[in-house]
């Protein structure tokens, strides 16, 4: 699969995109990692829109119901320690909505000292609401068609800094 890649860099971005990229970033995905990463439920979800929109490869949920999921996911009592970074492939933004694709990639330090790593494909939509950046619609899988997400498509894209 050929995919398109549309990389955001201070060289070819305009101002008030480069501007908007560094107020997603803030706001948004260096957040994310965070507290994704110390499972802060609470904070996670403040993340995201009050009705945000959250699809999987065999999913659907919306609200509260995704907040939710999130608690309990996040509650694990011995789950072992993780991170996530993400590549980025299209970034687009107007003054309110933005659409966002990349990868991410998590790595999870097992128990026996092995870390591993995990791959998917994402798209975002973001809407400002009161100035602040929140993920309103989430959607990922973990292959294009039968091929598995890796390392190589991650390092296609454009790392968020």
């Amino acid at each position: 699969m050929c995919l398109a890649l549309v990389g955001l860099s201070a060289a070819s971005a305009q101002p008030d995109s480069l501007t908007t990229a560094e107020a997603i970033n803030s706001q948004v995905w260096q957040p994310f990692m965070k507290h994704w990463g110390e499972r802060n439920a609470e904070a996670f979800n403040d993340l995201h829109t009050t009705g945000v929109l959250r699809a999987g490869e065999r999913t659907i949920r919306e609200g509260e119901a995704y907040r939710e999921e999130i608690r309990q996911g996040f509650g694990r009592p011995q789950a072992p320690p993780r991170s996530i970074s993400f590549s980025f492939y299209t970034r687009v933004f107007d003054d309110e909505v933005a659409y966002e694709t990349g990868i991410y990639k998590i790595e999870v330090s097992m128990p026996s000292g092995e870390m591993r790593s995990f791959y998917g494909y994402f798209h975002v939509v973001l809407r400002r609401e009161s100035n602040t950046w929140r993920i309103a619609q989430d959607w990922d899988v973990s292959h294009f068609g039968d091929e598995p997400i890796g390392q190589t498509h991650f390092d296609e894209g454009v790392p968020l800094e």
